[in-house]
This record gives structure tokens, C-alpha cells and sequence, in this order.
């Protein structure tokens, strides 16, 4: 995706070196960044409760001279969680009936999905579709709501004969589940929840397999990312409508469709097979 990865980099190289203040500077950014975007460096460090060396001193970790370019980069990172924020914003202003909360959902959510399809990479979905179509296994891995779009796919790769299985990511046997997993399957994650520490834990694990890492998300860590091969930043949609998870699962459609498209001849006549399996069944 067309996304500004610099902040991402910076806060993963200092990570290491942070103090338990700075981490919860790091924290507050990740989760309400409408919000940290637009303090001044007096306000961040009264709403954190910090002292002006300590946040001087986070922001010099990242190797930014001054507190103008720190904010700068957050913003530049952050720009699309910061502008649906305000575009919902102010659609939530003028609702007054379940009419208006109709048209107001269905008009963020085409805003969410025209973002998407102005930052998309064509040579990224391709090499995706690769990757599936060459996966001797491809994982699935849906924590939380993220389940929504790692099963739709899940029930529709397998119409095209491929060896596909679902992880669950709060399943006692996860460890068994990806223990056969190698250096010739793909493991692809929809990570849609704000902790993502038990799923880097899982990504970590079987890193040493040589699996590739697929992962799809919104959420902005540098541990995630770390712990991933490739990752594609899909948002949820616009802040105040969490509920919809519109775009991603338009993305893990369009991945569906880009891997039938990449698959050719050979994915269509599987495909033909289950149609007339299908007609054969309704007969009996």
C-alpha cells in the first residue's frame, strides 16, 4: 500500500531504547492518533503526565530535531486514520434519524473504499496471488473480527482446490495447528484487534519454519510488522463507524478474485468441476 512507513521505522529502532513514559507516549499515539496529531508539545505532556525533557527526549530517539517535524511525521503516517476521524466527525453531527445513520454508514464506508482503491498497488496484489496459488498450505489466521475475512477466504480458496487451513487464534492447539507449517506455505493474518501482542507471539513462533507472513491490518506496530514478511495496511474505515469491516473484507474479496485471475485455465475448470457437482447433488 501507498503508506508512509517512516514513523513506523523510526519508533521500531528506538523501541528498544524506550523508558517506561516513552512507551506509553508510543502507546497513546498508536491508539488515538486524531487525537495526539493535533497537541502541542505543552498538551502531549500534560495528557500524559509527563515532563517536557522526557517527551524532548522520546521524539530525539526517533531522530527528530524538534517537536515540528515529530508531529509532521505522525501526521504524515496517521493521515487516514486523522482525516476519517474528522470526516466521521462531522457525519455524526448531523444525524437526528436511523435514516440519516443509514446514509451517513453507507456514504464513510465508500469514502473508506475509494481511499483504498487510490492507494492500492497492483504489483503487490499480483505477488500476493502468487504466493497463494504457489503455497504448498496457505494458514489462515483471523483474530478477533479479523476472523470475518480469514474465513471468507478460507471457504472460497478451497473451491479452487487449494490446500487451505484455518487458524484460530484463541484455539488451545494454535502451536499444532501451524507445526507443520515450512519454508513452501503462507501464513496470512487479518489483524483487526488494538493488542496485538499475542499474535506477533504467534508470527514469531514459527518464523524459524521459513513460513512466509502475510499479514493485513490497520494497526500501526512496529513489532507487527517486524514479525511479518509483507504487510498490506487495510483500514477499517472511518474511526467513529468501528463496526464495519467493509474494506477488508473487499480486500480478501479482491484477493480472491486476483488469484482465480493469476490462476487462469486451470482454477475455472475447478471451478466448473464443483458447479457440476453441485447440479449432480441437487439431482439425488
Amino acid at each position: 500500500m501507498a503508506v508512509d512507513t517512516d514513523w513506523a521505522g523510526r519508533l521500531f529502532k528506538a523501541s528498544g531504547t524506550f523508558t517506561k513514559s516513552e512507551k506509553e507516549i508510543a502507546d497513546y499515539i498508536r491508539q488515538f492518533p486524531h487525537e495526539a496529531a493535533f497537541l502541542s508539545l505543552k498538551e502531549l505532556c500534560q495528557k500524559k503526565g509527563i515532563s517536557k525533557p522526557t517527551a524532548i527526549e522520546f521524539y530525539k530517539k526517533l531522530e527528530y530535531s524538534n517537536y515540528q517535524d515529530f508531529r509532521a511525521g505522525m501526521m504524515s503516517f496517521y493521515e487516514h486514520h486523522i482525516d476519517s476521524y474528522k470526516a466521521s466527525s462531522r457525519i455524526f453531527n448531523k444525524i437526528s434519524s436511523f435514516s440519516e445513520l443509514i446514509s451517513a454508514a453507507i456514504e464513510t464506508d465508500i469514502k473508506a473504499l475509494n481511499l483504498f482503491a487510490r492507494q492500492f498497488s497492483e504489483n503487490e496484489l499480483k505477488h500476493a496471488a502468487e504466493k497463494i496459488l504457489k503455497a504448498n498450505t496457505v494458514y489462515l489466521l483471523g483474530p478477533g473480527t479479523g476472523f470475518y475475512p480469514a474465513h471468507y477466504l478460507y471457504q472460497r480458496l478451497k473451491r479452487y482446490k487449494l490446500n487451505v487451513q484455518l487458524v484460530a487464534e484463541n484455539s488451545t492447539n494454535v502451536v499444532d495447528l501451524l507445526f507443520p507449517a515450512s519454508s513452501k506455505d503462507l501464513l496470512i493474518t487479518f489483524m483487526y484487534m488494538n493488542d496485538t501482542k499475542s499474535v506477533i507471539k504467534i508470527l514469531n513462533s514459527v518464523k524459524d519454519s521459513g513460513i512466509e507472513i502475510i499479514t493485513v491490518t490497520g494497526t500501526v506496530d512496529p513489532g507487527l510488522s517486524e514479525a511479518s514478511d509483507k504487510m498490506f495496511y487495510v483500514n477499517r474505515g472511518d474511526i467513529e463507524f468501528k463496526n464495519s469491516m467493509a474494506v477488508p473484507m473487499n480486500f480478501a474479496n479482491l484477493l480472491l478474485l486476483a488469484v482465480e485471475f493469476a490462476g487462469g485455465k486451470t482454477l475455472k475448470e475447478n471451478l466448473k468441476k464443483l458447479e457440476d457437482r453441485r447440479n449432480e447433488f441437487r439431482k439425488c
